[in-house]
């Protein structure tokens, strides 16, 4: 039996805030488990509440698909602003993206974020250079641009 996207995404997030990374990574699919092992995962939400600050709650499940994907966004009330979780899952319940994000980034067509297991959002716009995607990595503070390998 597989879990429903909104619930997985709901008791992941509760698991990422209670500090149970182990069963926030449960359901993650092979690629997931690779590139965002349980210490990883812990790492990015630190970084991420530094950025944004303390987790305060968070909104309802918003569904949108694409391709055989379904991806749930969640607004996020942090300390210092606004922020959104999203969480991409396959049809058979696992997870194929976990995300942190600023609030309104619109997701994307096609294979969402592929390549990037995890994201964070500067919320600065002026400290994003305009000829890249904005994104981050997560792995503390530094402010490097991830890139994307062909899958091909």
């Amino acid at each position: 039996m597989t879990a429903a996207p909104d619930g997985l995404a709901l008791a992941t997030l509760n698991d990422i805030v209670q500090g149970d990374d182990s069963a926030a990574t449960a359901h993650f699919d092979q690629t997931m488990q690779q590139k965002l092992p349980v210490e990883a995962l812990h790492q990015a939400w630190t970084a991420y509440q530094q950025q944004f600050g303390p987790y305060q709650s968070h909104g309802d499940p918003q569904d949108i698909t694409r391709g055989d994907i379904t991806v749930v966004n969640m607004p996020l009330q942090m300390g210092r602003e606004a922020g959104q979780f999203r969480l991409s899952v396959h049809p058979d319940g696992t997870i194929a993206g976990l995300f942190f994000l600023k609030e309104g980034v619109p997701v994307p067509f096609g294979r969402p974020h592929a390549g990037h297991p995890i994201l964070i959002m500067s919320p600065d716009p002026s400290s994003v250079d305009p000829n890249k995607s904005g994104r981050r990595h997560a792995q503390g503070p530094q402010q490097s641009t991830p890139t994307t390998k062909d899958s091909t």
